[in-house]
């Protein structure tokens, strides 16, 4: 969480497995699938938002899995994807 704060992509996929799915609310397209595309994603985001702050809000476990949910407050000092 903290690597998201601080904008380090590589930090932030680096506890990843490569079939992490990792999904944006809101976000077009879908979920991004295995590490590079993840750390992709990451790399758009930085660039994107400046990331204030982060609180995992759940954690969900099942037999193959953890699902995490977060609540991040950013600001957007330019466009996010193709909303200005």
């Amino acid at each position: 969480m903290l690597a998201e704060e601080h904008g380090d992509p590589a930090a932030a996929v680096s506890v990843y497995t490569e079939d992490i799915e990792h999904d944006a609310v809101g976000r077009p397209g879908g979920p991004a699938v295995g590490i590079a595309a993840a750390q992709e994603r990451y790399e758009q985001l930085v660039q994107d938002i400046s990331t204030e702050k982060s609180e995992r809000t759940h954690t969900y476990y099942s037999e193959n899995a953890a699902t995490v949910e977060d609540l991040i407050t950013c600001t957007v000092p330019g466009s996010r994807q193709d909303l200005p």
